[in-house]
């Protein structure tokens, strides 16, 4: 949540009475420099300003960098909380602040968790497929989540999410077609196969990997000196050679 939160966001939202926190970026306008200065393990630093408060906390000596909190709702005071390992108790030393932030923001990072399980998150200098994959992925997890609230007996989201894709899919992408060496004797017999097969309401799949060239596009890549371009499926109507991708500016 560090790319969002900032001062003026802090601002913003208590304006609308609205409270807000959340870790901080280094690089923010209006962090104090005492807040950016090196810290001792265990250390911790306090700015306050009306009703914005601002921490620097280094925890550990693994971390090079302390972290940064900004909140609208928390006091400068540190708490205490207990855990039990084994036989041992161990008492924490907290600032109150670190305790809230980690109490409530629970709930984002299982959903975040929850959402990378399978959502493909590598990097790209286009930020936009970033962006639209994301929501994508979030759209496919609220889908299963409201699945399963409605479902008695629910599949695995893997299962549900394979599902989805077929079910989307299946209007312009047929099943591959098995190949001849794996046909059973009593297709080759019959001769099954050999008619075409429909696909959906706009086209009808060729048998056999049969090609005829596309009415759309094969003239106008021959015509620039290129090579002909044939599809494996025909329009429905007319009967021509037709891509998938072609049929939007298609006439017959």
């Amino acid at each position: 949540d560090n790319f969002f939160t900032s001062l003026n966001l802090a601002k913003d939202l208590y304006s609308k009475l609205t409270f807000l926190t959340g870790t901080l970026r280094r690089n923010r306008k209006g962090i104090p420099p005492n807040i950016l200065s090196k810290y001792n393990v265990g250390e911790r630093k306090y700015k306050r300003k009306n009703y914005m408060l601002m921490l620097g906390y280094r925890q550990r000596k693994s971390n090079k960098k302390p972290v940064l909190l900004l909140s609208t709702n928390s006091k400068a005071s540190n708490g205490q909380r207990s855990k039990k390992r084994g036989n041992k108790v161990y008492i924490t030393n907290k600032p109150t602040i670190i305790r809230a932030y980690n109490d409530y923001m629970g709930g984002v990072d299982s959903n975040d968790q929850m959402l990378h399980q399978y959502l493909s998150d590598r990097k790209t200098l286009k930020f936009w497929k970033k962006i639209t994959f994301n929501i994508i992925g979030r759209m496919v997890l609220n889908a299963y989540i409201l699945y399963k609230e409605n479902t008695t007996n629910p599949m695995s989201r893997l299962h549900f999410t394979v599902s989805l894709i077929n079910q989307l899919s299946s209007e312009w992408f047929d099943v591959k077609e098995s190949r001849p060496g794996n046909e059973s004797n009593s297709d080759r017999e019959c001769g099954a196969g050999d008619a075409p097969q429909p696909v959906n309401e706009f086209f009808i799949k060729l048998p056999n990997r049969k090609e005829k060239n596309c009415c759309e596009c094969s003239a106008a890549s021959t015509s620039k000196g290129g090579k002909r371009r044939k599809s494996t499926f025909i329009c429905r109507n007319c009967k021509k050679g037709l891509h998938p991708k072609c049929y939007p500016r298609h006439k017959c």
